[in-house]
């Protein structure tokens, strides 16, 4: 009898990435949870990695995954999560960051939109007006007053 010798032969796909939430307005603090879907990112967290990149400033970060494996693949091979790095806007506006996922040594070849925003000053200039118009708004005196300053004139 003679044998056959059967030779198969496969290649695994690149990882594509379809969406990413949020793709825009990320906080530029960073440390948020950043969900990924597409496809062909396996069912070994360990093999996962992913990359924001902005060319013009030099920007190169990776997501961090948890260390519990159960929290980083939702569904195998089409959904994934992790916490996006911080960005300084010093360094750019935050608005071009491309999105690469590596898969086993695969990177995708189409990286996903993704926007910083920075919302530092945000909660200080609230404190700054809601304070305004506290203290401004008892300095008006009476209804009449108040109505002369709207330009009203009081019955």
């Amino acid at each position: 009898s003679s044998e056959i010798a059967a030779e198969f032969l496969f290649n695994y796909s690149r990882p594509v990435i379809r969406t990413i939430t949020p793709s825009t307005s990320a906080d530029t603090a960073g440390g948020q949870e950043l969900v990924v879907q597409g496809r062909n990112f396996g069912n070994r967290p360990d093999q996962i990695s992913l990359r924001l990149i902005e060319t013009s400033t030099g920007f190169d970060a990776q997501c961090v995954f948890s260390s519990n494996e159960a929290d980083i693949l939702i569904v195998d091979h089409l959904i994934f999560r992790c916490t996006y790095p911080a960005y300084t806007i010093d360094d750019g506006d935050g608005q071009d960051v491309e999105v690469y996922a590596t898969v086993s040594g695969l990177t995708s070849s189409n990286p996903a939109s993704f926007a910083y925003v920075d919302n530092s000053g945000y909660f200080s200039m609230l404190v700054n007006i809601t304070m305004d118009l506290n203290l401004n708004s008892t300095s008006f005196g009476s209804a009449e007053t108040f109505e002369r300053i709207r330009g009203n004139t009081p019955r």
